[in-house]
This record gives structure tokens, sequence and C-alpha cells, in this order.
């Protein structure tokens, strides 16, 4: 897969690291306002949007890990708890969708019809349930969120004192690859073990996506791919 410009701001590296942040950030979060709109605030339902709001949410903190040192912290603090809360909230109801997808996807032929044909009808009682917590994290936040994102953004240090995007990219990236082969060089000894390298796997990925101008396309592209792979 290729990793795709939706998430990234195009940047040559020159630019003050915190002009690139600000603008990473706006992106990001602007995105999850759209989507938890989508999911929790009363309009027809999408299957999609709730995983597009849990992927959306991922990527928005990822930002934010990615440029803290430039952020103001208890307002980057505040998004951080948020964002988790979205997800946490999104989960259940993605969950559901998974697994109706699935029994969906399977043959008649399969046998079970009718056990499966009603397994679906208590799916579909539980996924309205399932989208409550949604429906209440978009109605406690739609008086503020949009607020808080500009407050957010003008205290993000955007002056040419600060290091290059290129320099800040590379001082933040190094630690979070040796974090990653750190896990991949241990013996994977149980689920959990795999799952958590998956975890990082999925970190660096996002987080080659916010500084993928250090890279040259070619190893952009075949990094990227290996990561998507992994997953």
């Amino acid at each position: 897969m290729k990793l795709s410009s939706a998430w990234i701001v195009v940047e040559d590296g020159q630019r003050p690291a915190g002009l690139v942040a600000a603008r990473t950030l706006r992106k990001r979060l602007d995105t999850v306002w759209r989507e938890l709109t989508v999911a929790g605030g009363g309009g027809a339902r999408d299957v999609e949007c709730v995983h597009r709001l849990r992927v959306a949410t991922r990527r928005a903190l990822a930002a934010i890990d990615a440029f803290r040192d430039l952020l103001p912290t208890k307002r980057a603090e505040w998004f951080t708890k948020q964002l988790r809360r979205i997800r946490r909230a999104a989960g259940e109801a993605r969950d559901l969708d998974v697994l109706t997808e699935r029994l969906t996807g399977e043959s008649e032929d399969s046998g079970g019809g009718q056990a499966r044909r009603r397994l679906m009808a208590m799916l579909s009682k539980q996924r309205a349930v399932s989208g409550q917590p949604i429906r209440l994290a978009y109605e406690r936040l739609v008086d503020t969120w949009l607020d808080r994102v500009e407050r957010l953004l003008a205290g993000v240090a955007t002056g040419r004192s600060q290091p290059t995007f290129r320099t800040y990219a590379r001082d933040r990236f190094r630690p979070m690859m040796r974090r990653f082969f750190a896990a991949a060089d241990r013996k994977l000894r149980s689920a959990d073990e795999i799952h958590a390298l998956r975890i990082e796997g999925k970190q660096l990925r996002y987080a080659m996506e916010i500084f993928s101008s250090m890279f040259s396309p070619r190893m952009r592209a075949r990094c990227y791919d290996a990561l998507e792979r992994l997953q």
C-alpha cells in the first residue's frame, strides 16, 4: 500500500518545525472532528466511519507525540485524554461491525444458517446500543472542540529560532526506530508480545507519515510497505 498523501503535510524540511507541527495537527484534529460528527452526530449510519474515526484518533495521537516538545503541555494533555476516550468509545461498535461483516460474508452452505441469522439480529441490537458512547463523546465535545483546537495551535512555537523540520524530525524519529527494532529483535514467545510488536510497527508507520520528508521516495515506499505487511 502506498503512503497516503491524505495524512501528510508536504514540507521541504527547511521550514520551522513548529509551523509544520501546527499544520499537521490542524489537519489531523479536523479529521477526527469530521468523523466524530458523522459517527456520533445523529447522521446516517456509515459503518466505515467508526473505523475511520478510530484511525483518525490514532494518527492525531501520533502527531501530538511527535511534536510534544513544541506544544503547550496542558492543552496537549487535554487532547491526548480526549482522543483516547473517543477511541475507546468507538471500540465496541467497531468490534461488532467487524464481526457482523465476517458473518455476513459466510456462505449459507457453511451450515448453521438459522443460528447465524439469530446471532446477527442480536449483534444488530447490540450495535445500536454500542453507538451511544460515541454520541455521548460528540455531545460532550461539540461546544468546545473547535475552540480548543485553535487554542492549542495558538500555543505552538513557530518562530525561526527553532530547529528546521528536517533537524527536528531526525532527532525525534531515531528513538522511535530504536524502540521498534529493540522490540523486533526479541524472541516473540506469546500472542501479547506479537501484539506489542504490531503496535510498535503501527506507531512507527504513523510517525513515518509525519516525518516523510526525511526519506527519499523510494526508501519511504519500501519502509512503509514493510510496516503495512507487518500489520
